[in-house]
């Protein structure tokens, strides 16, 4: 039907013609695709993508507020600062289980001693060096004794701890690390102790069970007097001394006729 316009008085062919098929519907573009970075009617179809508005309503997830970390030397700093707060925690239990101290005799610097207390096992090892009047203490509060090893007479005296004139094993260790600490020498308390010559012993299984591991570790073999508490002697050229230096000295003295 020629001069006739389509339906409804429709120029068919003009109504093609104002149909852009490359332009789509509602401006998308058929030829090219939908758009991805505007979408339809600015419709994110890829959320998350840099410079993409999302739909009405959604929300794009924001980044938290923790910065990250810019300064990798920073990083390595607050590490090292942490392990060695760790290494000094375990060091500082371990010194506390285990204390070491070295204490010089007054008066004498040709004396010098060394103790070591274990607070775990209960007991302090003191060893002091002076020649052939060297000697050798263990303190073992747990089974309550003091054993000391004198050289020059290659025998071992024990006693049992007296609480009214032994120092606690704590207050020991107290009085030794403030004497190391400040480097002063302190006049110690010293303790007067008799034994009786031709009275020893070998200790048997029976006496280190009661005495303890380390005194048996100090003693075994050799002759163990037994001591007892003495006034202050006037003739002290049977005694020898030992203990602990600048803390608690102990004057050992053989038991003479004329102190019967």
């Amino acid at each position: 039907m020629d001069g006739v316009d389509g339906v409804v008085g429709v120029d068919m062919h003009q109504r093609l013609h104002s149909v852009d098929f490359r332009q789509g519907v509602a401006g998308v573009d058929l030829h090219h695709g939908v758009d991805l970075h505007h979408g339809v009617k600015g419709v994110d179809l890829l959320p998350g993508v840099d410079g993409v508005d999302l739909p009405h309503g959604v929300e794009e997830d924001k980044p938290s507020n923790t910065e990250p970390i810019t300064n990798f030397t920073d990083f390595k700093g607050e590490f090292l600062i942490a392990a060695i707060l760790i290494s000094l925690g375990v060091f500082w239990t371990q010194t506390y289980a285990l204390e070491s101290y070295l204490l010089p005799a007054p008066n004498n610097e040709y004396v010098t001693g060394s103790m070591t207390i274990d607070n775990k096992k209960n007991y302090a090892d003191v060893h002091v060096r002076s020649g052939m009047y060297s000697s050798d203490t263990i303190f073992d509060y747990q089974h309550g004794y003091i054993a000391t090893r004198l050289f020059a007479r290659h025998a071992c005296f024990i006693m049992k701890i007296d609480e009214a004139s032994i120092p606690e094993l704590q207050e020991i260790g107290r009085q030794a690390f403030e004497r190391q600490t400040m480097k002063k020498i302190y006049s110690p308390r010293v303790m007067w102790v008799q034994f009786q010559s031709g009275n020893a012993m070998f200790g048997s299984i029976r006496e280190w069970l009661r005495y303890g591991r380390p005194i048996e570790q100090l003693c075994k073999g050799l002759p163990l007097y037994k001591l007892t508490r003495s006034e202050p002697l006037t003739n002290s050229n049977s005694c020898a001394s030992a203990g602990i230096p600048s803390i608690l000295g102990i004057n050992i003295c053989e038991r003479l006729r004329e102190n019967y």
